[in-house]
Parts: structure tokens; sequence; C-alpha cells
């Protein structure tokens, strides 16, 4: 069995209302809409979105990454990190190239990642 036409459709779908412990790993582009308490590593270089309802209390690690939601816990993201208008963090941020829109709201240090 062929498993190509797989990785060009795998994706990641937590969605509104489900809630999640742990320490997770995720392959393919994802979408959180919902909470979860644990780490979360996105170990490929798809995104991850933490999405405007998502609340997640742990570490983000990730090649990239888009947060329009709130997270408790520190981010390291090791290409580009943005920040949206309605974002919450409480934690320290790690970054080769970050955006933060107008609106988002910080509470922690932030560090550049060198090229």
């Amino acid at each position: 069995m062929k498993n190509n036409h797989l990785e060009l459709k795998n994706f990641n779908f937590i969605g509104l209302n489900s809630e999640t412990k742990g320490d997770v790993l995720y392959y393919g582009k994802t979408y959180v809409f919902g909470k979860h308490d644990g780490n979360i590593t996105q170990v490929d270089e798809n995104e991850i979105n933490i999405q405007e309802e998502a609340e997640i209390n742990g570490d983000l690690t990730a090649s990239y990454s888009n947060i329009f939601g709130k997270i408790t816990g520190n981010i390291a993201v090791s290409e580009t990190l943005n920040i949206y208008s309605g974002s919450v963090i409480n934690g320290s941020i790690r970054a080769k190239r970050l955006n933060i829109h107008p609106g988002a709201q910080i509470i922690g240090e932030i560090h550049s990642i060198d090229p």
C-alpha cells in the first residue's frame, strides 16, 4: 500500500469544546480550537495554528506557528511566529522571526534566535 497520498493530506484538527491532556507530537498541518493541558510539539515543518477559542496550558514547540488564542507556557519557534490581535501569551517566547499584531497581549520575555 502506498502512503504517499496520505502525506499530502495529513493534518490534525482538535475541535471546539474538545479537551486533551498530556504531551503530544503532531505531524502535518495542525489546527487547535479546543483546550489542551500539556506540551505540544509540531515535529515537522508544517505550521500549527492555535485558534481564537483555543487555550493551551503547556509549552509549544514548532517551526511555524500562528497564534490567535491563549497560551500559558513557553513558546519556541525555529522559523516564523505570528501572534495576532486577541492572543494572550503568558510565558517566554523564542523565535527566529516574530510578528506581533496590535491587540496581542504578551506577559513574559521575548528572545530572538540567531538566523
